[in-house]
């Protein structure tokens, strides 16, 4: 339908119409400028998180000789929004800001871990082994292997970490990019050989999977974070399960020194709070920890 009577005003000799327009665009960009500064943030905000609950047990990760990590369920105790920490996870793990890899504490549970921990852990192995290496009359021919795997290792690691899960054929082919020119090429055995001496030392995991050979970060002595979760999981549940209610003052709680765990309080009830185990509510004298209703 043609308009009659109608005549678009002109601004400096630009049609009102396309001011508008221009207006909307910078205003929508503006809005878009907000979004990704708000995502920004909130993904500093959940390395911050991460950080923060590993200090807490920093003494008890010493004490274990572990690298310092958390399960991604324990941020669910930080950040209501379940998803959104997931979407952070990703995008941290994307831009080399940490590791995460599964560990057998239950279902699909994921521990999470700085970049420069995991690389400090690293290095230290390749400190342990290359002393050993060096150290007249080692009896142990091995370990030469076990220290020129690492190191390898350690190089490709910024280029297999950005992922949940390495395949084995991508692994031996980004572990073949960095043997020495001197090696022979396509020597795949001595680069199978390098993954056999990296899953002994407990930096690679192989995953159950038919359809393909796939592998996950691991890191050594992690055995002994996976017992002291298990069974502090069980004791606090007999215990709270003993009370009339199925509650108990956690200041209460606090009192009584974990037998299985070197980690402290804090971690193994925002690991049961953040798994669906327990769980706090805010009461006027404190905080109350119960069984969660199933």
């Amino acid at each position: 339908m043609l308009r009659r009577g109608c005549k678009r005003q002109r601004v400096g000799g630009v049609d009102t119409d396309v001011l508008s327009a221009t207006a909307a665009v910078d205003e929508a960009n503006d809005e878009f400028a907000d979004v990704v500064d708000d995502a920004a943030v909130l993904v500093d905000d959940t390395l911050a998180a991460i950080d923060l609950l590993a200090s807490r047990s920093a003494a008890g990760f010493n004490a274990l000789e572990l690298p310092p990590f958390v399960l991604q369920h324990q941020l669910y105790t930080v950040f209501p929004n379940r998803t959104f920490v997931d979407q952070n996870i990703h995008r941290l793990r994307s831009a080399g800001a940490i590791v995460t890899f599964r560990v057998p504490t239950g279902v699909d549970e994921v521990a999470v871990l700085r970049t420069a921990a995991y690389q400090d852990e690293l290095d230290r192995w390749l400190r342990v082994l290359r002393a050993q290496r060096e150290r007249p009359q080692q009896a142990d021919p091995n370990v030469g292997h076990r220290h020129d795997a690492l190191a390898r290792f350690v190089r490709v690691l910024p280029g297999i970490s950005a992922q949940p899960s390495i395949l084995a054929r991508v692994l031996v082919e980004e572990m073949e990019k960095r043997r020495s020119p001197t090696a022979p090429s396509g020597d795949a055995q001595t680069t199978e050989d390098d993954i056999v001496w990296l899953q002994r030392l407990g930096f690679l995991r192989q995953t159950a999977r038919l359809d393909d050979d796939v592998f996950q970060l691991s890191v050594p002595g992690v055995g002994a974070l996976v017992s002291a979760v298990k069974k502090t999981r069980t004791a606090l549940l007999a215990t709270l399960k003993r009370m009339r209610y199925k509650e108990a003052a956690e200041a209460q709680l606090r009192k009584t020194p974990l037998k299985h765990s070197r980690l402290g309080w804090d971690y193994h009830l925002a690991d049961m709070e953040g798994r669906g185990l327990i769980r706090r509510t805010k009461v006027t004298s404190g905080t109350l920890v119960a069984v969660a209703q199933p």
